[in-house]
Order: structure tokens, then C-alpha cells, then sequence
């Protein structure tokens, strides 16, 4: 047994795009092309990056809820990309996912009881004490006991999120996929759901993948951080030496454009990047950052950065990586 609870490897998922007459594909979307990252048991990877990078598409992939097209998926030393239908079912209890959007992803015509004892039905873990689990549950994210009769439309946004959390939490899950749980929330919402999921994991034993566009959640949250751009990841590295040492130039430029706070304090220069991010339909050859990168070399464009360990478990796919 590893340290692991989950192990990916050149994980892949392409989406066709499709014309003509027979709707032949004639074009390919590199939506994931080639992630490798593993997450350790009871920890949080933060995964961050651009809008269209990829970060969703990693993490219902490894839930297949979406079919990787090729890589391997290791979940407690099972490879379940070899997964039938049978062999998943008997497997998702323990790998559950929280959607960014609480409103489009409750059920209106169902009840508080139904929505989170469903998952107990289907499972046939609905036992004469589901209305006693359902209570400790909803107990469990910050609710009323007596909320499981009530409907999604009778709750703030703060409190459906929370449902989706109790929802996920139904089945004793190992492994949850938090795709931006808090970005509809209102900010003083978000550091309440922020503490729950940080209390949570020490009461349930959970590990994470805690997908955001918010750095500052990420960092507060996260024990190690991965960067993704244009399917690839490009750094990991532990939190803090990711925030206080960023080696690629693209997470250089995330990092300078998180906002400070206190106008007194001084922060380094503002890095823009030049150009827009290029299309994953026909991704740059060599790095595919070296079109927007202000320290671009004749290599890269030509071959592709090894992702590589510079010490600490600190990775990055960078040519200047090599200079050092």
C-alpha cells in the first residue's frame, strides 16, 4: 500500500468536433492531454489554472464521470480505468463530487430527505435509521435536522451548497471533488463553507482535489498546489514554497495578479501577459506556454519541457529549469 489514495497517469481526454454531411470529426478538443499528479491520503491538491485549461475535465475524469480516452487512473492500488459498469458501482460510494453550481444541481421537485437519502436508496444503504443519518448529516454541514423537509428553493445559496456537501457525504466517501464549491457564494459565505470543508475532513478522514480560480482559497485550504495550462499541468509543489517560490513564468503571472488588500503594503510588479491563450484545438508545439512567455528560448517551441522534481517535490515543465 502507498501513501496515495489517488495516482493519475498521462491521464487524456480528447472531445471531438464534428462536420460535414455524416458528421464525420474533423477536428480533435485537447481538453486533458497528458496530466500525471497523485493526491495523498487526508490531504487537499489544489488545482488552479485559466479558465478552459482543463481543471474540470481532470476531475470528473478521474471520477469518470466523463471517459478519459487514455492513462491510468489508481485508486487505492486499483487501476479503475479497467473498471466495467459493475466494478464502478461498487467503487463511486467511495469517490463523490461537489458542483459549483447549488441551484443547478439540486433537484426543486425533491425534498432535503430525498436529495440526500437518494444516493442511500440507489446504494441500498437505506436502512430504518436513514432519517436518523440524514439528521446527523445536515447537523454535520451547519443545518437543521428538521431542514430534511423542506425544499431546495426555501434555502440561501450558502445553505444548497451545504446540502450538496451532506449530499456528497452520504456514503461515507474516501475521495471528494470540490469543482469550485464557493465561487457563487457570497464572500463572507465562502470563508463559512471554507472552515466547514476544513472540519469536515478531520471528522470524516477525506482527501480532496479542491478545483478554484480563487488563489487566495486555494492557498488557504490546499496542501500542495498544481497548475494547469492548456491541458498540462506545468508546477506542483507544496502550498507555501508554490506561493512563496513559483518557478514557471505562467504561475509567476497568477501569483502577481492576486489583489492585496492593504494599499499601504507594497507588492512586486504586476506580470501581464502578452497575447491570448492559444486554442487546445491546435496547441503550440514545443511548451505550450512559450507563446505568452516573457523568457522564451529558441527550445521552446522545438521540445517539450520534462516535468521534472527541482527539489523538495517541487515539479515543473520548464526549459529554464535547465539553466539553473
Amino acid at each position: 500500500m502507498t501513501e496515495n489514495l489517488i495516482e493519475v497517469n498521462d491521464l487524456k481526454k480528447y472531445f471531438p468536433i464534428k462536420g460535414g454531411i455524416f458528421s464525420r470529426t474533423v477536428e480533435q478538443v485537447k481538453a486533458v492531454d497528458g496530466v500525471s499528479l497523485s493526491i495523498k491520503k487526508g490531504e487537499t491538491l489544489g488545482l488552479v489554472g485559466e479558465s478552459g485549461c482543463g481543471k474540470t475535465t481532470v476531475g470528473r475524469s478521474i471520477l469518470r464521470l466523463i471517459e478519459p480516452d487514455s492513462g491510468e487512473i489508481i485508486f487505492e492500488d486499483k487501476d479503475i480505468m479497467k473498471y466495467g459498469r459493475s466494478e464502478l458501482r461498487h467503487i463511486r460510494p467511495n469517490m463523490q463530487i461537489v458542483f459549483q453550481d447549488p441551484n443547478s444541481s439540486l433537484d426543486p421537485r425533491m425534498s432535503v430527505k430525498d436529495i440526500i437519502g437518494e444516493p442511500m436508496v440507489v446504494n441500498k444503504k437505506n436502512g430504518a435509521d436513514m432519517e436518523d443519518k440524514i439528521g446527523k448529516l445536515l447537523k454535520a454541514v451547519g443545518l437543521n435536522p428538521v431542514d430534511m423537509y423542506r425544499y431546495p428553493h426555501e434555502f440561501s445559496g450558502g445553505q444548497r451548497q451545504r446540502i450538496c456537501i451532506a449530499r456528497a457525504l452520504a456514503l461515507n466517501p474516501k475521495f471528494i471533488v470540490l469543482d469550485e464549491p464557493t465561487s457563487a457564494l457570497d464572500v463572507s459565505v465562502q470563508s463559512q463553507i471554507l472552515n466547514m470543508l476544513e472540519d469536515l475532513q478531520k471528522e470524516f478522514g477525506l482527501t480532496y482535489l479542491f478545483i478554484s480560480h480563487n488563489l487566495i482559497v486555494v492557498k488557504y485550504l490546499s496542501d500542495r498546489v498544481a497548475v494547469m495550462y492548456l491541458g498540462k499541468v506545468v508546477e506542483l509543489a507544496k502550498t507555501e514554497a508554490l506561493f512563496d517560490s513559483p518557478m514557471h513564468p505562467y504561475t509567476q503571472a497568477l501569483l502577481s495578479a492576486i489583489a492585496v488588500p492593504d494599499p499601504a503594503v507594497k507588492r512586486s510588479q504586476r506580470i501581464i501577459l502578452e497575447g491570448d491563450v492559444p486554442t487546445p484545438i491546435n496547441p503550440p508545439k514545443g511548451c505550450r506556454f512559450h507563446t505568452r512567455c516573457r523568457y522564451k528560448m529558441d527550445i521552446c517551441d522545438k521540445v517539450e519541457p520534462e516535468f521534472k522534481d527541482i527539489g523538495g517535490e517541487h515539479f515543473v515543465a520548464c526549459h529554464l529549469m535547465d539553466k539553473r
